[in-house]
């Protein structure tokens, strides 16, 4: 080749050499500009773990300068997401020259805390780098600033769990609420309860209160009932001041207006739209210092019924969206607890009237067995004594004057039947019937004389003994009722007994009572028969020995014919000598 074809040849090659260089540092310049472009902080390190190369970004990031990087130069901490220092292995420079790779599920959180500074969370991410023989050459680290992200999930968490722990506590208040509220402390309301007596405690629990005003920052939260119509304020719960002076607080806003209290309608009629209001100064919701407060309404179908109210410092707040969703997520809590609450009312409230109504129906039905025990037992007395009465008239032979006494007895029963016939025809006329007086003056001897000589002629075989007081003072009571008391409690005796056996019947003045006893010779009662005796439809296994089937004695309605007189029954038996029915009468006029 001759010397002008190298030349030329070189001449070439001295081109070529100059665009790849020109090439190279054109690219060079444009990855610069894509380097410095980039967002994140990128730090580019040797093997040694020397600062080669960061961007703009990372200074900015960082507040450091390059100097500051270069030299290693941390004038802050750093901690991990627990807020506990990193140890010089944990760093994730160190982390990632010996070979981890930060990305993905493996990117850290880190947090920078200098003096007198608001701390950063910074997401930091690296890999190694290696050369075409495996050698680690270096690492590439990058980081962003994700305070605000964090924050913001972070408070979003709390407001989650906040919002979960006061359902918590709503649901197992409402346990506790239906274990110990009882049926008549029940009290209806219209939207809000507004009376005094409502205890305070039953419609909000504190931790309802204390967990938003924690998650709020704020420095005391209160709610305050409101009734839709009158404005009536009924205050329920506040947190963040003393016991002395909440009940101050409550004293002082306990029945008041609302428009009163904030100063005009033009602030009740906002709420009332569902806006929030904000107070820079004093206010007598509060009756303190100046400090910034925050009224949210508490609505329920567009009507007001009640207010939620945060007290912060003096200077005005910054609430996220987040606060206010929280607020508002408060707010409608409140809502409906005082909804369920008043749900819990109507339920309860229809318990008992429903409980009233059963105890009603109970009673009624108690009263008309007791009437129809009276009917029956009154009957067969009746009847008793005009079948034996005039059994006595068909087999013996009587003089003219002894058919006329058995005929008045026989008279005296059959009225005592019409009587009766003619009550239960009525019987429609009261839902609850019952036993009723119709008292006169009497002579209780008397009265026991006339049961004597009709229970004689009725059981010829019978030996009555009397054994009665000369002279008993003259009393009002119910002579058909009273008779029917002894007859029974004689024809208790008569059955109880032997044939041919005694019974003995006595009466004597105790104090304002006159004292009647009955005793038999004949069958004993138990202890536990005794204290059943006179219980509805308890009789003896002793069967009667009288021509009308079923005429055992009810004693149960002895026992009401002698309260209703004002007096007492009561039996005692001695085991192989028989039993004694006492009763009293008192002096003084029947119930």
């Amino acid at each position: 080749m001759s010397r002008d074809d190298n030349d030329h040849t070189n001449s070439i090659q001295r081109s070529e050499n100059t665009g790849t260089t020109l090439v190279r540092g054109i690219q060079a310049d444009q990855y610069r500009m894509l380097f410095e472009m980039l967002p994140p902080g990128v730090l580019y390190y040797d093997a040694g773990g020397n600062l080669l190369v960061a961007n703009s970004a990372a200074q900015r990031i960082s507040g450091l300068s390059l100097d500051q990087l270069y030299n290693c130069h941390l004038p802050f901490l750093l901690y991990d997401e627990d807020g506990r220092p990193l140890r010089e292995e944990e760093h994730p420079l160190h982390r990632v020259l010996a070979g981890e790779i930060l990305q993905d599920a493996t990117v850290i959180d880190v947090t920078i805390q200098e003096p007198e500074q608001p701390s950063r969370r910074l997401n930091v991410s690296g890999q190694p780098l290696y050369n075409s023989h495996g050698q680690l050459q270096g690492a590439i680290i990058t980081f962003q600033d994700v305070t605000t992200q964090r924050n913001s999930s972070y408070r979003t968490q709390r407001s989650l769990n906040a919002i979960l722990a006061m359902a918590d506590a709503m649901v197992q208040h409402e346990t506790d609420w239906e274990a110990t509220i009882p049926l008549e402390d029940v009290r209806e309301v219209a939207g809000a309860p507004l009376e005094n007596e409502l205890p305070v405690d039953d419609l909000f629990k504190r931790p309802l209160l204390e967990l938003p005003c924690l998650l709020l920052d704020c420095q005391r939260a209160a709610i305050v009932l409101v009734d839709p119509q009158t404005e009536i304020l009924v205050p329920i719960t506040i947190v963040g001041i003393s016991p002395e002076y909440e009940q101050h607080w409550y004293n002082s806003l306990h029945g008041a207006r609302l428009h009163s209290m904030l100063g005009s309608q033009e602030f009740v009629d906002r709420l009332r739209a569902g806006e929030m209001l904000a107070f820079d100064s004093s206010h007598q919701l509060f009756r303190d210092l100046p400090s910034y407060k925050l009224i949210t309404p508490i609505l329920k179908d567009d009507e007001l019924i009640g207010i939620f109210l945060l007290a912060y410092g003096n200077a005005r707040p910054d609430l996220t969206a987040q606060d206010l969703a929280t607020i508002h997520a408060v707010a409608n809590l409140a809502a409906l607890l005082v909804e369920r609450n008043k749900a819990l009312m109507e339920r309860d409230h229809a318990q008992q009237t429903l409980q009233i109504a059963r105890s009603e129906l109970e009673r009624t039905s108690k009263a008309k067995g007791d009437f129809l025990g009276i009917v029956s037992h009154e009957f067969r007395t009746a009847l008793t004594g005009i079948q034996g009465f005039s059994e006595i008239m068909r087999d013996k032979d009587l003089s003219m004057t002894e058919m006329k006494e058995f005929a008045i007895d026989i008279h005296t029963d059959a009225r005592r039947l019409v009587r009766l016939i003619t009550g239960m025809l009525d019987i429609d006329h009261s839902e609850a019937p019952h036993l009723q007086l119709n008292p006169s003056w009497l002579d209780l001897n008397a009265v026991i004389i006339d049961a004597v000589v009709r229970m004689r002629q009725a059981n010829s075989n019978a030996i009555i003994r009397l054994q009665l007081a000369n002279a008993l003072p003259i009393l009002r009571g119910d002579h058909e009722k009273l008779t029917s008391v002894v007859a029974n409690l004689l024809q208790n005796a008569i059955l109880h007994s032997p044939p041919g056996g005694e019974v003995a019947i006595s009466s004597q003045i105790e104090g304002n009572v006159v004292h009647i006893c009955i005793r038999d010779y004949g069958t004993s009662l138990s202890a536990a028969e005794l204290e059943r005796i006179f219980e509805p439809h308890m009789h003896s296994d002793v069967h009667s020995t009288f021509p009308i089937e079923d005429s055992q004695p009810e004693l149960s309605i002895v026992r009401e014919i002698v309260q209703m007189h004002g007096g007492q029954v009561w039996a005692e038996s001695v085991p192989g000598k028989g039993s004694i029915f006492h009763f009293t009468i008192r002096f003084t006029s029947p119930r």
